[in-house]
């Protein structure tokens, strides 16, 4: 699954998550890499940061999401799976995002509990309006993850708010 922006190419990957509980593989984890020509594997920690600074977020998480729903709908083995989309802080603010979420999800006849997204503990901000659309995703069935979670005041205070 490729898309190709000049001479760069972004495409999905998917890998498995680590789980204690046993070798049965449950979901994935959806990874989006970029290939430039001259910068060669660019990491996502180098350009998801500009991207969501130039407002390119919303693009990039539609175009993500319309390759995982494609791939659910299209391969008959990985149905009962639940897929974790990593999500930035703007896209969890975002009313277009949550609500492209639930679309797509609808239009694809996507069960929502297949779906999971994964927002860092630190990109969680202290506000109403987060718990309010945390609220409308898992009423829609989407699942919510914290990463870089741990035993501390902000790691709670998330929990709290998603």
């Amino acid at each position: 699954m490729t898309a190709v922006a000049g001479n760069a190419s972004a495409t999905v990957s998917f890998s498995v998550p680590t789980s204690n509980g046993g070798a049965a593989i449950t979901g994935y984890t959806v990874r989006l890499r970029w290939q430039h020509p001259v910068l060669g594997r660019v990491a996502p920690q180098d350009f998801l940061p500009a991207a969501d600074a130039i407002g390119l977020m919303s693009e990039i998480g539609r175009w993500t999401l319309q390759q995982l729903l494609q791939l659910v709908r299209e391969t008959k083995c990985v149905r009962g799976m639940t897929f974790t989309l990593l999500v930035s802080n703007s896209q969890l603010q975002s009313d277009e995002a949550i609500a492209m979420l639930r679309g797509a999800i609808e239009a694809h006849g996507i069960s929502p509990g297949q779906i999971c997204i994964e927002v860092p503990v630190g990109s969680v901000p202290d506000s109403p309006e987060i718990s309010a659309k945390a609220a409308q995703l898992r009423a829609a069935g989407v699942r919510i993850a914290l990463s870089d979670f741990t035993d501390d005041e902000e790691s709670r205070r998330a929990l709290l708010l998603v």
